[in-house]
């Protein structure tokens, strides 16, 4: 089993993770109380996106040898680090 190490991808997800809680909230008490803006969702969704790329190489070391599969429908992927056919 591979432990999860606090490396600076982990202290990015963090960080972008509070600082989007933090827009929501803000966002919802500053007038007009209980409306949030497109514009701040739009940037929480823009956070989480650069918080979900900066994990992307951990995910990657974490996979391995593993093979990973899409199927939606008629229509699948199928991705290994093998070279086998």
């Amino acid at each position: 089993m591979i432990r999860y190490t606090h490396t600076t991808s982990y202290f990015l997800f963090c960080l972008t993770t509070i600082v989007m809680l933090g827009l929501f909230v803000c966002g919802f008490l500053l007038p007009p109380i209980g409306v949030i803006d497109n514009s701040v969702i739009q940037a929480g969704g823009e956070l989480m996106g650069l918080a979900f790329i900066a994990q992307l190489p951990l995910v990657i070391r974490l996979i391995g040898d593993r093979a990973i599969r899409i199927k939606k429908g008629d229509f699948s992927i199928e991705a290994s680090d093998n070279d086998e056919k």
